[in-house]
């Protein structure tokens, strides 16, 4: 009988043997005998002798082909030393529906392995159709040679589809072991030993068919790298994506490098990489992320160089220059043995969460310039959480940045540096240095909540204890304890609070100053604490009234230690009470004159006294106070913009101009969000007093100067506000101020609205006005500034001697109107106007500078420059038809290139010096517009 008669006859044996391990095995692989084993094909069928001497490349080569007339194409290759010559190809085979085969071996690390010995220096094997998967096989080289591969896979039809499973294989002595080109790779429960590279990952230059879903970004998808032992490579996996793209839908998991130098380079997003292992890495980072680098997970790996004195490691992980990070999570890890830096940003990043890392033994070089966590640019909204973080050899801090660290928090990490961030740290973000008690804390600035102490008692209140949290400094000197702070207690069963200030004496701790309750500013006892003392004085005490305590003749304090001081004395016999003066040697009665009559405060309603209030369309009684309406509140639903109705509501320019002899003012107001600006008030034309507002209400006090004085109250510029009536306090008279200057009316977005103005007497509206004598009605809608009829219509009932309109930013920020329709809106929105105003000068202002915006299209394709271009040729059409009073205002003139500085950082607001740079720009140019002079 033949001997491949004898040698199939073996087969049906060890068919049926390796189907049942396969079977047992995690992998889950499917058994080789799940066929009937008269279609299993073996090399030895075709004359390999897998002996290791003779050359069974054909015998191969051979049962490769004769697969493509079984319905299994399984080529298995019994125990043996199968030695080749020369590239075996499997080739792509038209009409054969993804050409799938399986070459499967016994096994490669026992004494009955299934070894293919590539003696050439070229690719072993190369897998050309869709679907291959290699199973039990050993490849081996005698030596690694320039251009020796093991496997390559690589398409010739639809070259994207080139899904590869390998598992439970053995690589030894290859340059590179396994060269993948295309999509979709399983590789798990392999060895790779001596290799220069264990994978690379590819994508074919040309051949990809398909739709979305075959081609980059979403093609470059399905990377499985599971549970392998690397052994001594210079680099485990090398991703390089396409053109603009990035590999995506990776996971490298489970894999172990022994004296591994580098797990992962090249492209990746959308991935995780999580539960490896690597010791004694050396050459470059572990990972190093070189594209894409976002949307990713590392985590839970251990990453390092060796133990002392073999410390080679450099970095763990790193994003390149040209790599951007965002939403990436690293988290769980262990750094260690490392000469440099463990997390590495070559440019800026964002979203980063950094949580429970250990760092253990890095900077080995003492080198100054790297950290544990280390970041070449601006890291934005960065999650450091959780970390323990060994001593820097630097004695740096663990946390740098060269851009800052903006939006940021660092909490509860573990560092025996301290301060924890090098580097600039923004005033929204928040370090903590050590975990634990916050006994030391870096606040970066004033946030809305710098600190917040968070009360955990669940007891029942119980007046006076401590039971809404504490804010103190404790002391560990001779007198230990708490030295100061902040604590907040219960007032009554109800749950009112008051806030304690806490001081401690020589011999005593934890002694209440002062406390601050619903009611006011209260010592703790009667007559126990001062306000000011004889040496450091307050220089003016502002208040509505003055209540002494009653003093009897015999019971007058030493006159000698009160000098300038005030008491009430009561006679006991007559019981009149009188006022005694200390001179410093005795107390001197003063003489009080006739009790006064007649001071009644003074009330200033909109609704009685509307030639008070000024710059509002409209007001509304709502809820017990007034509101300002800026737009006809009758009309404003027609505009259907529920944010337009907002701004309508915002009071900017709205004012109460009065003369008048008080001594004080007072003004109720409500403010539906915090984001209300301030309240002005002005003292014949200057800034006398600013009170910033917040939610809710408040009632504001001013003290006035002596004497006759004319007072302008400016409500806040931004935020929904109502106001109750303008209260004046020991006045004899009250008169709206004269008007008689021009009446002015300017229309806009944001820019005119001022939000970030110093205040509402600051905005460049109301320093123009205040300037020129004018009578303003601001009509700037931040962010609805976009033509709308109602805003027309409402300028045309407005009795005007001049008109501003500031138009365009909005309509290209929001791209509410395109190229063929802005123009006509604007030529319509000026003749709406000029039709109920003839003779009324009409000033148009194109955009101001916004350097990013100037040549950046939006939704519609349209850039700043040309929309600032569409306005002035309205304008230009409208004058060339006969509009000889209206005139054009470039915005870069008013707030240009030159002036980007005063930009707040969206680079399009400006700041407040910002808006009085626009004011000094305007006036002379809208006074000459008013006069019917040429614009400057």
């Amino acid at each position: 009988m033949p001997e491949w008669t004898d040698r199939r006859a073996l087969l049906r044996i060890g068919g049926a043997a390796l189907g049942a391990a396969a079977a047992t095995a995690t992998l889950g692989a499917a058994p080789a005998a799940a066929a009937d084993p008269e279609d299993v094909i073996t090399p030895q069928q075709f004359g390999a002798l897998a002996d290791g001497q003779h050359d069974d490349t054909d015998a191969i080569e051979q049962a490769i082909n004769a697969t493509r007339t079984k319905t299994t194409r399984i080529v298995v290759f019994p125990p043996g030393t199968y030695r080749i010559t020369r590239t075996i190809v499997i080739p792509d085979v038209s009409g054969e529906s993804f050409n799938r085969i399986q070459l499967r071996g016994y096994s490669t690390m026992t004494n009955r392995a299934s070894i293919i010995q590539v003696t050439h220096d070229g690719v072993g094997i190369d897998v050309r159709c869709s679907l291959a998967a290699i199973y039990g096989l050993a490849f081996v080289a005698p030596a690694k040679t320039e251009h020796n591969v093991a496997l390559r896979f690589a398409g010739e039809v639809n070259t994207d589809d080139t899904d590869a499973a390998i598992l439970e294989c053995t690589f030894v002595s290859f340059k590179l072991a396994v060269d993948h080109v295309g999509r979709g790779l399983y590789f798990s429960h392999n060895l790779v030993a001596l290799c220069t590279t264990g994978i690379s990952l590819a994508w074919p230059t040309e051949g990809v068919d398909g739709g979305g879903v075959h081609l980059p970004p979403y093609g470059l998808r399905k990377w499985l790298i599971t549970n392998n032992h690397f052994h001594s490579p210079f680099q485990a996996i090398v991703a390089q994506g396409a053109e603009s793209s990035d590999f995506r839908g990776m996971i490298i998991q489970g894999n172990l490098l022994d004296i591994g130098r580098r797990l992962f380079i090249g492209s990746i997003s959308n991935s995780t990489i999580s539960g490896n292992v690597v010791e004694n890495a050396d050459n470059g980072a572990i990972i190093e992320i070189t594209s894409g680098g976002h949307n990713l997970t590392i985590g839970d790996n251990v990453l390092g160089g060796f133990e002392a004195p073999q410390d080679k490691g450099t970095r763990a992980i790193q994003f390149s220059s040209d790599v951007k990070a965002h939403n990436v999570t690293i988290s769980g890890n262990t750094f260690n043995w490392l000469k440099g830096t463990p997390i590495r940003f070559e440019n800026d990043a964002s979203r980063i969460t950094i949580a429970n890392n250990s760092f253990d033994n890095w900077n080995l070089s003492g080198r100054s310039d790297n950290a544990a966590i280390s970041v070449a640019g601006k890291a934005s909204a960065f999650s450091v959480i959780g970390n323990v973080i060994s001593a820097d050899p630097a004695n740096r801090p663990p946390i740098a940045t060269t851009g800052g660290l903006h939006a940021s928090h660092v909490i509860g990490n573990a560092s025996e540096q301290v301060p924890l961030v090098g580097g600039p740290v923004g005033a929204d973000s928040f370090v903590q240095a050590t975990p634990g008690r916050f006994n030391r804390m870096e606040v970066a600035g004033p946030l809305g909540a710098a600190a917040k102490v968070i009360s955990t008692s669940t007891e029942p209140v119980k007046v006076g204890t401590d039971r809404y949290g504490s804010f103190v400094v404790e002391g560990s000197n001779a007198n230990p304890g708490v030295k100061g702070g902040v604590r907040v207690v219960p007032v009554n069963q109800s749950g009112s609070a008051a806030t304690e200030l806490l001081c401690a004496t020589t011999s005593t701790n934890e002694l209440v100053s002062m406390a601050a309750n619903a009611t006011g500013l209260v010592p703790p006892a009667d007559n126990a604490r001062d306000l000011g003392s004889a040496t450091q004085r307050m220089r003016t005490v502002y208040a509505h009234q003055v209540v002494l305590a009653e003093h009897t003749p015999d019971s007058l304090p030493d006159a000698a230690g009160q000098s300038g001081g005030i008491i009430l004395v009561r006679d006991p016999k007559t019981g009149k009470r009188g006022l005694a003066l200390s001179d410093g040697a005795a107390w001197r009665n003063v003489v009080l004159g006739p009790g006064l009559t007649g001071m009644r405060p003074i009330l200033l309603t909109p609704g009685a006294r509307p030639g008070v209030w000024r710059g509002a369309l409209a007001w509304t009684e709502e809820d017990g106070g007034w509101q300002p309406w800026r737009l006809p509140p009758e009309r404003i639903a027609t505009a259907h913009a529920p944010v337009l109705v907002t701004r309508a509501r915002m009071p900017a320019g709205v004012r109460a101009a009065v003369r008048t002899d008080a001594a004080a003012l007072e003004l109720r107001t409500w403010a539906a969000a915090d984001d209300v600006t301030s309240l002005d008030v002005t003292v014949d034309g200057a800034l006398w007093q600013r009170t910033a507002l917040a939610a809710g209400a408040a009632t504001s006090h001013v003290a006035l100067p002596p004497g006759a004085k004319a007072v302008e109250v400016w409500l806040p510029q931004f935020g929904e506000v109502r106001i109750g009536p303008l209260v004046l306090h020991g006045a004899t008279y009250a008169a709206a101020t004269p008007g008689g200057g021009p009446r002015w009316v300017t229309y806009g977005s944001s820019i005119t609205q001022c939000r970030s103005a110093a205040g509402p007497s600051e905005t460049w509206p109301a320093l123009v006005a205040r300037r020129l004598g004018w009578e303003l009605t601001c009509l700037g809608f931040a962010g609805e500034c976009h033509l709308d009829p109602v805003a027309a219509r409402a300028i045309a009932r407005t009795p005007a001697d001049l008109i501003s309109l500031c138009l365009g930013g909005n309509v290209h920020g929001f791209a509410s109107m395109s190229a063929r329709t802005f123009p006509g809106q604007v030529s319509g929105f000026i003749q709406t106007i000029r039709d109920a105003h003839p003779s009324v000068p009409i000033a148009v202002l194109t955009p101001i500078t916004s350097p990013p915006r100037e040549r950046l299209p939006n939704q519609v394709g349209l850039t700043r420059d040309e929309i600032r271009a569409a306005v002035a040729d309205a304008v230009r059409t409208l004058r060339s038809c006969g509009e000889t009073r209206l005139h054009l205002i470039d915005g870069p003139v008013v707030l240009g290139p030159r002036d980007a500085h005063l930009l707040l950082d969206d680079a399009l607001h400006p700041d407040a010096d910002g808006y009085r740079l626009m004011a000094d720009r305007l006036t002379p140019r809208l006074a000459a517009v008013a006069a019917h002079r040429r614009v400057p």
